[in-house]
């Protein structure tokens, strides 16, 4: 199970251990920690979770990611 982030600008699926939004860009996320659950789209910037194999955005691939831990 998730939960999706009440954020309208975020509206980022998180899991159900998480308590607060994980997505770094997300403004209820009190630090903007960025973790390895995450890697960064090349092409369009948005986050995406570490086993999307695509950007959720723009469709790109993971290989094209800025990816950081």
């Amino acid at each position: 199970m998730s939960w999706r982030c009440p954020e309208p600008t975020c509206r980022c699926d998180n899991y159900d251990s998480d308590k607060t939004c994980q997505n770094p860009d997300c403004p209820t996320n009190p630090d903007n920690r960025k973790n390895d659950h995450w890697w960064r789209c090349g092409v369009c910037q948005k986050y995406n979770y570490m086993n999307q194999p695509w950007c959720e955005k723009c469709g790109a691939s993971q290989d094209k990611a800025e990816q950081w831990g």
